[in-house]
């Protein structure tokens, strides 16, 4: 019974972080993802665009340095619907996600949150690169808090800047999956795997297979296991001693029925659970 209470713990604690408004960028309204302000001009410039090179579902943010009168215009987002974020109440850790970028001359690629409450900045954290990404890649950064204030309102911006000069046209990034965790990851340049992470699954709902991507930080037995709604286990699919890095595997449903399910990640005494759904 304590191992059940304590996996809905788990999974509570992993549902409590993914609240970020259409953070897969699947709804837009032109060219502007609902939920978030870009820095459109129409009849001038567009620099942010839908993309349907996702790295899941069917759509993604594009955002790419154009010339408008001979004047550089970079693109950038921001959370909320006039940019001045969205109701937020809860201490995230870290924020993830996945992007590619194309840096052309040294731009660099740049996604923060702020946190705040009754207006007052209480906790920042972003990510930035100037690395050329072809492929999705995972990005993840701590949220540093300056008090023990819960914020009230929480501001995403994704953006391309330079920080010797004007932005150059050609450097794009695409940008999708945004989403909170309760876990610290520590500094991540995109390319070294320093955190314990579980992916959702994807495709999700699915019948009868899907992808499930993981990583570790370092060697330890790594068990990944799938429970019914009450908590009876249905499958093991790793139970192996893993070196640190990223791995994926595919979980074949077979012989199950439709409904929720629950996955589990455990490393060493860590573990992270997430929920999928069978639909046959």
């Amino acid at each position: 019974m304590k191992s059940l209470v304590t996996f809905f713990i788990l999974f509570l604690s992993c549902m409590l972080y993914a609240q970020i408004p259409n953070a897969g960028f699947e709804n837009w309204t032109g060219n502007t993802p609902d939920n978030w302000y870009a820095n459109n001009f129409p009849s001038m410039w567009t620099t942010i665009t839908k993309s349907s090179t996702t790295h899941s579902g069917t759509g993604a943010v594009r955002g790419e340095v154009v010339s408008f009168s001979n004047t550089i215009v970079p693109p950038y987002i921001n959370s909320g619907v006039s940019g001045t974020g969205f109701a937020f109440t809860q201490r995230p850790a870290s924020i993830r996600g996945y992007y590619q970028f194309n840096s052309v001359q040294g731009d660099d690629f740049t996604v923060g949150v702020l946190l705040y409450n009754n207006s007052q900045a209480i906790a920042a954290g972003s990510f930035e690169t100037t690395a050329n990404a072809g492929s999705y890649t995972y990005f993840a950064a701590d949220i540093n808090y300056v008090n023990s204030l819960t914020p009230d309102n929480c501001i995403i911006i994704a953006l391309i800047g330079n920080s010797v000069g004007d932005e150059h046209v050609g450097s794009y990034f695409l940008l999708d999956d945004l989403e909170f965790s309760d876990q610290t990851v520590g500094v991540n340049d995109g390319s070294t795997v320093n955190s314990f992470m579980l992916e959702q699954n994807y495709p999700n709902p699915f019948n009868p297979s899907t992808r499930i991507d993981y990583q570790v930080p370092s060697e330890d037995l790594v068990t990944l296991k799938i429970y019914d709604v009450i908590g009876n286990e249905v499958a093991t699919v790793v139970n192996e001693v893993k070196t640190a890095g990223s791995y994926h595997v595919d979980f074949n449903s077979a012989g199950l029925s439709s409904g929720l399910y629950f996955y589990r990640l455990t490393w060493g005494s860590s573990d992270i659970v997430k929920k999928m759904t069978i639909l046959k």
